[in-house]
């Protein structure tokens, strides 16, 4: 049987004591993660993060088997606050974010924060950009093209997984998958045309 070992992390601010209680099995990617992830949605944790010019540092507080990660983080977490850290942690732990569900209060904040927010809104690349996207592209394939995951590394993914409930049991609606289609030839048709327009760019008549 495959041991699988989960770390208990803690990253935090010093100035602020402002911190975060988190598990994960692959831990440095998991910081890449949180760093450039941080503008993507909107979460407490993010929020901080967005705060700071620098990724915040960050120690392993437990290593622990899969077993027994749950009690770890919770203890974790209730021991932070004890010492007077800010933790952004939404759940007291061990279950991640499943069955939480934000206030109205907080809701009507969320809403509020993101009020304005046009980046990126409209934004279309030129076909300058277009051609040397690709161009760059060209002759590229997956470095995932024609391997298979491990079983150490579909355990490991499974576990990462658990609890996860994001989407389950949802069906799409008919005008939707009708839009998906639609989008889905959209893009089959832009893409072919960008294909002739790169080849002209590159062997010119």
């Amino acid at each position: 049987m495959i041991k699988v070992f989960i770390d208990i992390y803690f990253m935090f601010d010093l100035k602020t004591k402002h911190g975060y209680v988190g598990r994960s099995i692959h831990l440095e990617t998991r910081m890449k993660e949180h760093w450039f992830e941080r503008n993507c949605k909107v979460t407490y944790t993010n929020k901080w993060l967005c705060t700071l010019s620098s990724p915040p540092p960050y120690r392993v507080l437990k290593k622990c088997i899969e077993k027994n990660w749950e009690k770890w983080e919770i203890y974790w977490i209730a021991k932070m606050r004890e010492e007077g850290w800010t933790l952004t942690n939404l759940t007291e732990g061990g279950d991640g974010n499943n069955g939480f569900r934000p206030t109205e209060e907080t809701r009507k904040k969320m809403s509020i924060s993101k009020m304005g927010n046009t980046i990126g809104l409209g934004y279309r690349h030129t076909k300058e950009t277009k051609r040397k996207y690709s161009i760059n592209r060209m002759g590229k394939t997956s470095p995932m093209k024609g391997k298979k995951s491990s079983r150490e590394t579909r355990k490991k993914q499974s576990i990462a997984k658990m609890g996860n409930k994001y989407h389950l049991n949802h069906t799409h609606t008919e005008e939707a998958r009708k839009n998906m289609r639609e989008a889905h030839a959209r893009r089959k048709r832009e893409v072919g045309k960008n294909l002739l327009e790169t080849k002209e760019y590159i062997l010119p008549n």
